[in-house]
């Protein structure tokens, strides 16, 4: 995790029997719209069979001053 994004507010979701390519397009598509920073990559855990079983993004970090943006 970068230093930037350890105070920064993100999102999280679990797929219980792994994640199919539209269900991860889908979240991707609304963590976007959650004003997720260009830059932040999606961190995901796998399974013993390499499917995706969570995915958790930055939707939003936090200024100098102390505020969200």
């Amino acid at each position: 995790m970068r230093s930037e994004d350890r105070n920064a507010r993100q999102r999280q979701r679990t797929f219980a029997d792994g994640a199919t390519l539209a269900e991860l397009e889908k979240h991707l598509a609304s963590l976007r719209t959650l004003g997720a920073p260009g830059d932040a990559h999606p961190r995901v855990g796998v399974n013993d069979d390499y499917e995706i079983t969570w995915m958790t993004c930055v939707v939003e970090r936090r200024a100098l001053d102390g505020s969200l943006r």
